[in-house]
């Protein structure tokens, strides 16, 4: 865990978070947290599932997608609108990279209809145990998920070394349920 730096603005732990998450074995913890989060019932419970593919260092969660007995959905970047849609896919997809280099599923694909969603995992550099997770600062995520259903679960997977006390966050900073890391998942209580 972070607990013990001060972190005095977002920029500051994103290069802190980026630093560390460069030193540590992303493979293994990536498997560890995967075999975690398949014992959570927020899992066996969950029918449709919003994911991510991973992009660089972050935990890759891949090895979920094998699970069919989810409906699994990717995101798109909507960079004009700033938007997230997410579309359907099965582990043997073709994807496209946008212009980040991040893969994303082919648009001719079903689109999700939000109503539906029991799940979502969410990439992080960050997350403190207030539930708050620190993205890339585009702000994608914390737009698209004020329109998900409130009992939506909603997760990040990360490794323990990035779990920290508190985050510096503003106003529209929207809170996971869970963090599940390579040791545990935790609850956070709202």
């Amino acid at each position: 865990m972070l607990t013990n730096l001060t972190l005095k603005n977002k920029a500051e732990v994103r290069k802190i978070a980026r630093l560390i998450r460069s030193n540590i074995n992303i493979c293994e913890i990536s498997r560890d947290i995967v075999e975690q989060i398949k014992k959570e019932d927020f899992y066996k419970n969950s029918k449709n599932i919003l994911a991510y593919y991973p992009f660089g260092d972050e935990v890759d969660i891949t090895n979920l997608f094998s699970d069919e007995t989810k409906n699994w959905y990717l995101p798109r970047l909507e960079f004009k609108t700033k938007k997230l849609k997410f579309y359907k896919y099965k582990s043997d997809d073709f994807l496209e990279k946008n212009e980040f280099g991040i893969f994303e599923p082919a648009i001719d694909k079903e689109k999700l209809i939000l109503a539906k969603t029991d799940l979502i995992i969410i990439p992080a550099l960050a997350v403190d145990m207030q539930g708050i997770r620190l993205g890339y600062g585009a702000g994608f995520y914390d737009r698209f998920l004020i329109g998900l259903k409130h009992n939506t679960c909603k997760i990040t997977a990360i490794p323990e070394q990035l779990v920290c006390e508190k985050l510096p966050a503003d106003s529209w900073d929207m809170p996971v349920n869970y963090i599940v890391s390579q040791n545990k998942a935790y609850f956070i209580k709202k």
